[in-house]
C-alpha cells in the first residue's frame, strides 16, 4: 500500500470561494481541463444546478438546456465559452 500526499486545494485565485459548473463541450479544451483550471484558480466544482452555484459555464457544443433554464430561474451567473476563456486570459 502506497499513500500519496494529498494535493492542497488552492483557496486563492480568480474563482476563490466560488462554485462553478460546466455544461456542453468546449472547443479549445476538454471539460476535464476546464474543471482543473477552475480548481487551480480556487473554484469548487459542482455537479448540480442549485442556489449554491455561482457560475454556470456554457460550452458551445450541445449544452444542456434544462441546466441553463434552471440557472436562469435561480439568477446564477451564466458564462459563455468565450467569456470563460477571457476570464482565464486564454
Amino acid at each position: 500500500l502506497k499513500i500519496k500526499n494529498i494535493a492542497k486545494v488552492n483557496k486563492t485565485g480568480k474563482f476563490s470561494n466560488k462554485s462553478i459548473m460546466f455544461t456542453g463541450g468546449f472547443e479549445k479544451m476538454s471539460r476535464s481541463e476546464a474543471k482543473a483550471l477552475a480548481e487551480e484558480n480556487g473554484a469548487k466544482i459542482l455537479g448540480t444546478v442549485t442556489k449554491k452555484l455561482d457560475y454556470l459555464v456554457i460550452g458551445n457544443s450541445k449544452p444542456t438546456k434544462k441546466k441553463i433554464q434552471t440557472a436562469k430561474e435561480l439568477n446564477i451567473n451564466l458564462l459563455t465559452e468565450e467569456k470563460w476563456y477571457d476570464l482565464l486570459d486564454r
